[in-house]
């Protein structure tokens, strides 16, 4: 119940009837997650993802950039963005049972570039010194405006940026974790085709990003795929017989494999002796195969060449490029951290052990090791008050 002190002394009531939800919206270079929360109770009603729709015309965020050097190139990466969110809006809402036009208010976050495209901006000094973006606080926009399914007076905050390559995504994962109110020093990751960390505690923070490349996200391989039905998400390898075992999300036939399986596979392969600590494989291998033809629902067999493990490799290198620039910028080592929370799609699916194996997760303590995602009830806790 609110209320309400009118000029005349009277006191008004306003019953209330309903707290509508709201949508939260991870406008990632390659993946495009959504978030449905009630927030009435403070929980999560529905969430889903969908490969951003620009991937079509770039990868990668330089490509995308370039593309955008000229007005149409610009309005058709714009309109890629909006399309993929309200794709994201169509699936939450047919989960929460819902219709979008139920939800009043909405949450995006993005790195800098993506936002800049959102909304139509030009993106050229992003990539060019002194690296200054359009604006880095967009603030509050109808969602009417830029185009999405919602509520016709719904309002759609975008999360601010801190500069060219820190944006809104690093700093929805550093409010989630909370690291900027603990004593202790912390690393998050959030690694996708482009890759940014933040270390620090609540006395400073340093933040660093870099590209990484969409190997994570089964982008990169021959047989690689979005995590979706039919993809190998999972594993395993016996180490005295090589025999292969492994789980497809949905338990559906294997098309192909994420980068959750591609992470598994690999690391799997290390401990059971197949590849080497160079990423060689095991003569007289040509290929780890990971489901037989006779398996597959394409009738050839998902496997991972030579290159496809270099690949994964040069993800790996990059991630490790970033964290010890982060730490030797501060003079930190790895002794030094107590945390690490590793958000996005990076630290929603993959094994916590096979990342620590190919050294993309940090060997701390494995209850220091924390998945800052919308899915952790233990890291997302909305107050109800």
């Amino acid at each position: 119940m609110f209320q309400r002190n009118s000029s005349f002394g009277l006191t008004v009531h306003f019953p209330l009837i309903r707290v509508l939800p709201q949508l939260h919206v991870d406008l990632g270079s390659t993946t495009v997650g959504g978030y449905l929360w009630d927030l009435g109770s403070g929980k999560l009603l529905a969430a889903d993802g969908v490969t951003n729709a620009q991937t079509r015309l770039g990868e990668d965020i330089l490509t995308r950039i370039h593309y955008a050097a000229t007005p149409q190139g610009l309005a058709e990466l714009q309109q890629l963005a909006i399309m993929s969110i309200n794709r994201i809006i169509d699936l939450v809402t047919k989960q929460a049972n819902i219709v979008p036009q139920d939800i009043t208010a909405g949450v995006i976050s993005g790195n800098t570039t993506m936002v800049h495209l959102l909304l139509g901006l030009p993106t050229a000094n992003i990539c060019r010194s002194p690296y200054v973006p359009v604006v880095n606080a967009p603030g509050f926009f109808p969602a009417a405006m830029i185009g999405l399914d919602l509520h016709p007076r719904a309002l759609v905050y975008l999360l601010p940026s801190v500069g060219s390559y820190v944006g809104g995504d690093i700093l929805a994962g550093i409010l989630a974790s909370g690291m900027h109110r603990q004593k202790e020093v912390s690393l998050l990751a959030d690694i996708g085709t482009n890759g940014e960390m933040v270390l620090g505690n609540r006395d400073w923070l340093v933040v660093a990003a870099g590209a990484a490349g969409p190997a994570l996200e089964g982008g990169v391989v021959t047989c690689g795929m979005r995590a979706e039905p039919g993809a190998v998400c999972q594993v395993r390898i016996d180490a005295d017989t090589g025999k292969v075992t492994y789980s497809t999300i949905g338990d559906v036939p294997a098309r192909g494999i994420c980068g959750s399986g591609l992470v598994d596979a690999i690391a799997q392969a290390l401990l059971a002796g197949i590849i080497n600590q160079r990423g060689e494989l095991r003569e007289p291998l040509t290929s780890l195969v990971v489901v037989p033809a006779e398996e597959s629902a394409t009738g050839q067999p998902i496997e991972l060449t030579p290159v496809d493990i270099q690949r994964l490799l040069r993800t790996k290198a990059a991630v490790n490029a970033i964290i010890a620039t982060l730490l030797e910028s501060v003079g930190c080592t790895f002794a030094d951290l107590k945390y690490f929370y590793a958000a996005g799609a990076f630290g929603d699916h993959l094994d916590i052990e096979s990342a620590i194996t190919l050294g993309l997760y940090p060997d701390l303590r494995r209850e220091n090791i924390i998945r800052a995602t919308a899915k952790n009830p233990k890291l997302i806790d909305i107050p109800c008050s």
